[in-house]
């Protein structure tokens, strides 16, 4: 087992989102959360990664009319690629990967107790560039991702009209 072809990293994260799913409310505000991820680089090239992220309200998040809204919003993903020696006196690599990527949002608002869940999962496609400017020290790099949508669904419940709705949306890239 080679320590050094695995690597953990583990902090906070904070951000201002926005959310608008079609004619649905825009809402909007800070989220602060946690990144967690895990990678495998084995000796033959072959790179597997395995991430999450979520995060919840860290403030005031507000939809139209100033009502306040309750935020989970959680982001499991797992890439597969392989890695390429662009150069190998200046260690700069190049990895391109696939996936498969699952989005959960949870909005609440306060006011009118309506709860809106939306699921989505995807395939993500990417490409990272990788410079080990210090060995074993220090290293940068680049990365570009394109997700596409296999399936998503929106679920809305309205307690005080006693209603659930489910709804298929069109496919998002």
């Amino acid at each position: 087992l080679d320590c050094n072809s695995y690597s953990l990293n583990v902090g906070p994260t904070f951000n201002f989102a926005r959310y608008k799913f079609g004619n649905l409310s825009k809402t909007q505000g800070y989220l602060a959360g946690i990144h967690a991820d895990m990678q495998h680089d084995h000796a033959n090239g072959l790179h597997s990664k395995l991430r999450f992220d979520g995060r919840w309200n860290a403030g005031f998040v507000s939809g139209q009319n100033d009502r306040k809204a309750k935020i989970r919003d959680y982001r499991p993903e797992w890439h597969l690629g392989y890695s390429f020696d662009v150069d190998r006196c200046q260690r700069l690599t190049l990895t391109p990967h696939a996936g498969l990527g699952f989005f959960y949002l949870s909005t609440k608002l306060s006011t009118e107790a309506v709860t809106r869940n939306y699921y989505n999962l995807y395939v993500p496609i990417g490409l990272e560039l990788n410079w080990a400017a210090v060995d074993d020290c220090f290293d940068i790099g680049l990365a570009a991702e394109y997700r596409i949508d296999t399936w998503s669904r929106i679920k809305v419940k309205n307690p005080n009209l006693g209603s659930t709705s489910k709804l298929k949306l069109k496919r998002t890239h």
